[in-house]
């Protein structure tokens, strides 16, 4: 299966590329491979070698030089040296006249380039009917699958990748259409999990085949749609899109996933002459008014990665959620606030102490719940980025239990029983430090739902 194809002049020169829809593109950074491999090269001719082929983890890496050029060609499969030989040299006789001719201030023209290697390069080109094989394979090694859609031209792979690659606004410029699905892992290496990206190309060929195959909507955290706000005249297009999703994806998820809007395209410069198309876009999407949180999102600022945070609270694994529940809040609670009031407890009229000092209580609290939750998005944001390690477990004996359904958390958490602290106090703090906590996170106040001898479960609504 070929991952990336391109055609290099001496000197570092890449004149053209060729990216594949696969699940790899995390695993280098193409420009720095580029780097890489033309210091390599230069550095075997000087020794007298002729390098050939590298083999990385999860796949190898091929090149074949043809005096001031080369192929270089990444498949994830091993290829036959002959079927490689004979390619490379098919490439070179068709492609010779194009590529000597280039110079970095005039480049060939990549369709030319694209007519002739892709009847050459088809052994190697990524079969459709495998992706459903790697659709199961990503559905067994992937805890949270973020899926981003909407209609071409939109701004979803913009936005994609200035949260999770890095690219600058400049960067931007150079952007290509997504080809299908385009796929990127954020590896969570401490539970050996998984976070998919998964970026639908818009064009109208692909939205109709991802609409006949519901399995790839299967197992979705978090369904992302981007609208261009600049782009009035696709609004029902784009809603009834939205709506085929949507019903696809409600069926086939026995959790359903969250639903963001993003009104993109809202930039700076424009922004007056926006309103009326505001306006006309809620009304065409009021059907998703009660299953869908909005927002209005542009490159020009930070407004499309602050909406991405916000979306994308809640889609990492319960297993995540709750180690990081544990060393921010349990943690905190347990070795800070717990003994500031711990000896409140003790009084011999607690109760009617307890009583007249509640509200305050709860207003404390939630400034520490406050001060927590911006600690917390801190962490989630890194989780989310594959940058997140928990540290070493600092607490006694506690532990919380976290379950996610639908767009609701349920957090249970002990009871402080053996500290003979009563249940009504560490319940009330508890109560004030999740609404801060919250707070932060622009999200109503937690409600609980249970309570027993031995642990107190809170419900927050998402």
């Amino acid at each position: 299966m070929l991952i990336h194809f391109s055609i290099v002049k001496k000197g570092g020169l890449e004149i053209y590329s060729y990216d594949t829809v696969t699940p790899y593109d995390h695993l280098v950074n193409k420009k720095l491979l580029s780097g890489f491999l033309t210091a390599i090269q230069l550095y075997s001719e000087t020794m007298g070698t002729t390098l050939k082929q590298i083999q990385f983890n999860d796949f190898i890496l091929y090149f074949k030089s043809y005096g001031d050029f080369s192929f270089r060609i990444m498949v994830i499969e091993k290829v036959n040296p002959d079927v490689f030989e004979n390619i490379c040299n098919t490439l070179s006789k068709e492609l010779f006249t194009i590529i000597s001719d280039t110079v970095e201030e005039n480049l060939p023209n990549k369709n030319d380039i694209e007519r002739i290697i892709y009847p050459i390069l088809s052994p190697f080109y990524f079969n459709i009917s495998d992706e459903s094989e790697l659709v199961e394979k990503l559905k067994l090694a992937t805890i949270s699958k973020i899926a981003l859609v909407g209609l071409a031209k939109a701004g979803k792979t913009s936005i994609k990748r200035l949260f999770f690659e890095n690219w600058s606004k400049k960067m931007l410029k150079d952007i290509k259409p997504t080809t299908r699905i385009d796929i990127s892992l954020k590896f969570l290496d401490f539970l050996n999990h998984k976070i998919s990206i998964h970026d639908f190309g818009g064009q109208h060929t692909y939205r109709k085949e991802y609409l006949q195959r519901e399995e790839i909507w299967q197992g979705i955290s978090s369904l992302i749609f981007v609208l261009d706000l600049q782009n009035p005249s696709a609004f029902h297009l784009a809603k009834k899109y939205l709506s085929r999703i949507w019903e696809i994806v409600d069926r086939v998820n026995s959790n359903h996933p969250r639903l963001s809007i993003f009104l993109h395209k809202y930039d700076l410069a424009i922004r007056d002459k926006l309103t009326e198309n505001i306006k006309d876009s809620l009304h065409i999407f009021d059907e998703f008014t009660n299953v869908a949180t909005f927002y209005l999102t542009t490159v020009d600022d930070t407004s499309s990665n602050i909406a991405l945070i916000k979306s994308l609270y809640f889609s990492l694994p319960e297993a995540i959620l709750k180690r990081l529940l544990e060393e921010e809040l349990l943690d905190y609670f347990e070795t800070i606030i717990l003994p500031k009031y711990s000896g409140f407890s003790y009084d011999e009229s607690f109760m009617d102490n307890f009583k007249t000092n509640k509200p305050q209580l709860l207003k404390n609290a939630q400034v520490h719940g406050m001060s927590t939750g911006f600690l917390l998005q801190k962490s989630w944001l890194d989780a989310l980025m594959g940058d997140w390690t928990p540290r070493q477990r600092l607490l006694s004996t506690k532990s919380l239990k976290v379950k996610k359904k639908d767009n609701s958390l349920f957090i249970t958490i002990p009871n402080w029983t053996d500290k003979d602290i009563p249940k009504e106090l560490t319940n009330t703090l508890l109560d004030g430090i999740l609404a801060g906590i919250l707070k932060t996170f622009q999200l109503s106040e937690p409600r609980r739902v249970s309570e027993t001898e031995y642990s107190t479960t809170w419900k927050v609504q998402f």
